[in-house]
């Protein structure tokens, strides 16, 4: 297997219990009480793992246009937001974009994850100067294979970023 296009990803929790909930509420029933508590657990993870790693700028994994709409906000988005304000952090909101509207990862398998992602996200046309010899902290609400951090990851390097860390609240056992 190749080595993944990030320096590390990690997690403040796995994926069970209170935090699934808080996470699904959060994200499908627009619960946004539940956005501190889960800014919370991003920063002390920030605060455990990359401290120490000189990050210039915080980046959500976009939604594609149609998803944001149904949705109405990217939960990746918000997080990220409100992470780098507690972190004094520049947040680059608009520098990816997911130009493909992928099915949903939920229900498949790791090698329909990574097919379903292949070529999804794009910089956008301010994301050069963004990230080029930046080190990016990529934020994510939940990771469960990693291909979407690989894939983001692989378009962030390709536009010169220096270094890309990912950050979840929650990985999935």
């Amino acid at each position: 297997m190749e080595e993944p296009p990030f320096e590390e990803l990690r997690s403040a929790c796995f994926y069970e219990g209170c935090i699934a909930e808080a996470i699904k509420g959060f994200k499908f029933y627009g619960r946004l009480s539940c956005l501190y508590p889960l800014v919370g657990l991003l920063d002390e993870c920030y605060r455990w793992h990359f401290q120490d790693k000189d990050i210039h700028l915080v980046v959500p994994v976009p939604l594609h246009r149609k998803r944001l709409i149904s949705r109405g906000f990217n939960q990746s988005a918000l997080l990220a937001g409100w992470l780098s304000k507690r972190l004094q952090l520049a947040c680059g909101k608009n520098v990816l974009v997911r130009v493909k509207n992928t099915v949903p990862q939920v229900k498949l398998s790791g090698k329909e994850r990574r097919r379903n992602l292949r070529r999804a996200f794009a910089l956008s046309d301010k994301g050069l100067v963004a990230v080029k010899d930046r080190n990016v902290l990529v934020v994510d609400d939940v990771v469960t294979t990693g291909t979407t951090i690989r894939e983001v990851a692989r378009v962030l390097g390709e536009a010169g970023a220096r270094k890309v860390y990912g950050i979840s609240i929650a990985r999935a056992l």
